[in-house]
């Protein structure tokens, strides 16, 4: 009977031996803990991959960018540094023209020009682009540092302008020069045409004949050969030719046409003669003006790029 119990418990009760107990446990971890483990890790990975992926694009854009920004203001501060040295040799060369016409105000001088090609440049630059740069590398006032970008451009755009305006005016006025020789000149030849006429009318007053023929004397005497010496010809024919006239009328002689002829050209010639003067003392003035203002832009625009320059 004892045999018969034992045996029932055998079957109903069955020992498991220990390396089927180990071979269901690694089957369990197999089957349902390792493809998540597995997931995860692989999870974790990729995410680690593409964090320092992004990281070193980043880092990589960041080093790009800052190099965009050094090349703009490296080649923003060579502009401003070869138009400061321009701009000073030119208005070096504008107060010259200046001495030159207040020493002589009959003549209309030439003007040295230097190559300004480095303020247009900076003129076309896109603006907003290198603000953003100056204001970014000059991050630890951002207000002032764009107030200061935005006063280096007024400047800028200040000297083109002027220097553009100037060069204009020295053309207008080289050819204004020639203009008023020209016509100077055929005023002079219109009355010296007509003087033949008139001396044979003077036949029959020969203090008159004697006091005209002394001034074509004298000019003859005296002239030099420069057909455009406008104050030779001023002191030698046409001012005493028209005073000549001045007196003929006072003396109520008889007006001929030839005589209205060299008395009006004379006057004409005089007229002429005092509008050059007066016309280039005020050129000279205006330009004294646009040279001081420069000089204040000039100065301005030193203190405004010190850093800059040193910097850069």
């Amino acid at each position: 009977m004892s045999h018969l119990i034992l045996l029932i418990n055998v079957v109903t009760h069955p020992v498991i031996a220990p390396a089927t107990a180990a071979h269901t446990f690694y089957d369990i971890a197999k089957d349902f803990l390792l493809p998540p483990f597995l997931g995860i890790m692989a999870a974790v990975a990729a995410y680690y991959i593409f964090y320092r992926e992004t990281k070193l694009g980043k880092e990589k854009e960041q080093a790009s960018h800052d190099q965009v920004v050094l090349d703009k203001l490296t080649y923003f501060t060579a502009l401003l540094s070869n138009i400061q040295k321009t701009a000073v040799e030119q208005n070096k060369s504008l107060k010259e023209l200046i001495a030159e016409i207040e020493a002589n105000d009959v003549n209309f001088p030439l003007l040295t020009y230097m190559p300004m090609q480095d303020l247009q440049r900076l003129i076309g630059l896109d603006v907003e682009s290198y603000l953003l740069s100056f204001a970014e590398f000059y991050h630890e006032n951002r207000k002032a540092s764009i107030k200061k970008f935005k006063t280096i451009m007024v400047n800028s755009d200040f000297l083109h302008h002027i220097f553009k305006s100037i060069f204009e005016q020295v053309q207008k006025g080289q050819q204004f020069d020639f203009e008023r020789k020209t016509q100077y000149q055929e005023l002079y030849y219109r009355a010296y045409n007509t003087c033949g006429r008139f001396m044979m009318q003077l036949e029959e007053r020969p203090e008159l004949k004697a006091r005209f023929l002394a001034i074509f004397d004298r000019f003859q005497a005296n002239h030099q050969g420069d057909n455009y010496d406008l104050p030779f010809y001023f002191d030698y024919f046409f001012e005493p030719v028209n005073d000549f006239c001045t007196d003929y009328v006072t003396a109520e002689l008889p007006i001929t046409s030839e005589f209205e002829e060299i008395a009006i050209t004379t006057r004409d010639g005089k007229q002429l003669f005092h509008n050059i003067k007066v016309q280039n003392q005020q050129i000279a003035k205006d330009f004294q003006g646009d040279y001081e203002k420069i000089e204040h832009s000039l100065a301005e625009l030193k203190e405004l790029t010190v850093r800059l320059l040193a910097d850069f």
